[in-house]
């Protein structure tokens, strides 16, 4: 899936558009800011943020239900996700840029920065946490570096109902 959702990734191009309209997951779990022109595309449990052409994926958010854990079950989860992305990353010559610890909207997550092996370099971030029950993932990349920056800020605007 990963592979597929890079290669998606690679080509669409951003505008500088500013972040415009606001978008709510149907269900009111969450929302975000997406420049105009933006596509929000929704499936039960998850939802896609696409380029304005409406077919090129820039994000991916996936949810699902999780049992419920402490928060040190949680902690340990997560530690253990963004291991294995790790190992996956290292074993394609992916190099890892950053791995650190931080608040999403309130709630502890993990997040991997990383870029993947050249030719076809893509700078790439995996966001990992828990709220109400659930686990979720953010997944977002680009080849161009400051195309990956106008991706961050999207998803920093991830906010919860």
């Amino acid at each position: 899936m990963i592979a597929l959702f890079l290669g998606l990734l690679m080509l669409g191009g951003l505008s500088s558009s500013a972040m415009a309209l606001e978008y709510t997951q149907k269900q009111g779990y969450f929302k975000m800011n997406l420049p105009d022109g933006w596509k929000w595309v929704e499936f039960p449990n998850e939802v896609l943020v696409n380029y304005p052409d409406g077919k090129t994926v820039g994000i991916d958010i996936q949810f699902a239900p999780d049992v419920v854990k402490s928060p040190a079950e949680m902690k340990k989860t997560l530690e253990d996700s963004v291991g294995k992305m790790k190992t996956g990353v290292e074993a394609h010559n992916g190099k890892i840029l950053n791995d650190k610890e931080m608040n999403l909207d309130g709630e502890y997550a993990r997040r991997l920065d990383f870029v993947t092996s050249s030719p076809h370099a893509v700078y790439v971030s995996y966001i990992a946490f828990f709220h109400a029950g659930d686990v979720y993932t953010i997944i977002f990349g680009n080849p161009n570096p400051n195309d990956f920056n106008t991706l961050d800020a999207v998803a920093a605007s991830f906010k919860f109902k």
